[in-house]
C-alpha cells in the first residue's frame, strides 16, 4: 500500500531513500506538507496519493511539546479530528503546546486550560499523560494498539471513512449491492469476478484512468482509434467490442441499454440477463480486455469472432467440472 511507504518516509527521515526523495522534492517542506509538482516522478506523485489516510490516521504523541502548534497541528487523542475544537480567543497569544504545560512539575495547566478551551476539549487534553524526562514528540498512528501504522487498519479507516464506491446515478445502494451478489454468485472463474470488480470500482488501467494519473501515453483506442479509451468504450462501445457482442449468443442489443454510464449497464446486465447468460456476459467481457492486452503488448490483432467462441469455450469448459 502507498500510505505504507508514505509512512516509512515519516519515521524513517534519515533512510536512503527519504533523503534522496527530500532532496529532490521537499527540501523545504515536511513529507506531509510538500507540494506536488507536475514535474514528479510517478512514483512520487503515487505516494503523494496517500497523503491523506495519513493525516487523517496520525497525531502526535505529546512529549517535549515543542513545535507542536495547538491550533493546526494534530495533537488531541480524539479519533475525528485530533485538533482542538475550541475556537482561537482574538487577544490568545498561545502557539506551541509546551505553554500549557507546568514546567516545575510537568503537569498540564488546568487554569490556563479552564481559560482557553472549551470543557470538552480541557477533559480530553488532561487526559493526556506527560512524561517527566521531555522525550521527543513521537507521530503515531492513532488506530493500532501499538500506534504503528499497518496496512490493515489504515484499510479499515478508509473504509469507513469513504464506504464502498457505488454508482451515483443508481437510485438505490441497495440496487448496486444487489448486482455485487450477482457478481460474487456467477459460476465463473475467480479472475473473472476480479476483473469485473475492477471495472465497476473504476480501476482498470485503461488508458484513459492512466492519463488521468498524469502518465504520458496516447490515449485513443487501440481498437478503433477513437479519441479516448474508457472503460465502457473499449468493453461495449468500441467496433470491435461490438462485433464480438454480436458474434455471441448474447447479441449486442441485449447488452446495450440506452445507458452511458458503466454502474448502470453492469447492474442493468446483472438484473435483466439470465444467470446462464449473465456467466457468459462476465467471460465475454473478460475475453475483450484480454484481446486488448495481446494487441498491445504482444501486437497480436484477433477476429472478433476468435474472441466471442474463446469466451464461449472457456464458460463451457469451467462449467464442465463445475457441474
Amino acid at each position: 500500500m502507498l500510505a505504507k511507504q508514505g509512512w516509512r518516509l515519516l519515521q524513517y527521515p534519515d533512510s536512503l531513500t527519504s533523503k534522496i526523495l527530500k532532496a529532490k522534492y521537499f527540501p523545504n517542506y515536511s513529507f506531509l506538507d510538500a507540494p506536488v509538482k507536475a514535474i514528479g516522478s510517478y512514483v512520487w506523485k503515487s505516494i503523494c496519493t496517500a497523503r491523506s489516510i495519513l493525516l487523517q490516521g496520525s497525531r502526535w504523541q505529546v512529549g517535549s511539546s515543542e513545535g507542536i502548534d495547538v491550533w493546526k497541528d494534530p495533537w488531541v487523542p480524539r479519533a475525528t479530528t485530533f485538533r482542538v475544537t475550541t475556537s482561537k480567543p482574538t487577544e490568545c497569544t498561545l502557539s506551541e503546546v509546551q505553554e500549557l504545560i507546568r514546567e516545575d512539575t510537568r503537569t498540564w495547566d488546568l487554569l490556563l486550560l479552564a481559560t482557553v478551551f472549551l470543557p470538552p476539549d480541557m477533559e480530553v487534553i488532561c487526559s493526556i499523560p506527560l512524561s517527566i524526562r521531555r522525550t521527543a514528540d513521537t507521530l503515531i498512528w492513532h488506530f493500532d494498539k501499538k500506534w504503528s501504522f499497518s496496512v490493515r487498519s489504515a484499510y479499515k479507516l478508509a473504509f469507513a471513512e469513504h464506504g464502498v464506491r457505488t454508482a451515483t446515478s443508481t437510485s438505490s445502494g441497495n440496487g448496486f449491492r444487489a448486482g455485487w451478489n450477482t457478481l460474487w454468485k456467477a459460476r465463473v472463474q475467480g479472475k473473472i469476478k476480479l476483473l469485473w470488480w475492477k471495472i465497476c470500482r473504476g480501476i482498470l488501467p485503461t488508458k484513459a484512468a492512466l492519463s488521468k494519473r498524469k502518465v504520458p501515453l496516447e490515449t485513443s483506442c487501440v481498437f478503433c482509434g477513437a479519441k479516448l479509451e474508457t472503460t465502457i468504450h473499449i468493453l461495449r462501445d468500441c467496433s470491435f467490442a461490438g462485433g464480438v457482442w454480436i458474434n455471441s449468443s448474447l447479441g449486442r442489443t441485449n447488452v446495450q441499454p440506452q445507458t452511458r454510464d458503466l454502474h448502470d449497464w453492469f447492474l442493468y446486465c446483472a438484473e435483466h440477463l439470465p444467470v446462464a447468460d449473465f456467466d457468459l456476459f462476465l467471460y465475454t467481457g473478460w475475453a475483450i480486455w484480454n484481446a486488448m492486452k495481446e494487441n498491445v503488448w504482444n501486437s497480436r490483432k484477433l477476429s472478433s469472432a476468435i474472441v466471442s467462441f474463446g469466451a464461449v469455450a472457456r464458460l463451457s469448459a469451467f462449467s464442465s467440472v463445475h457441474v
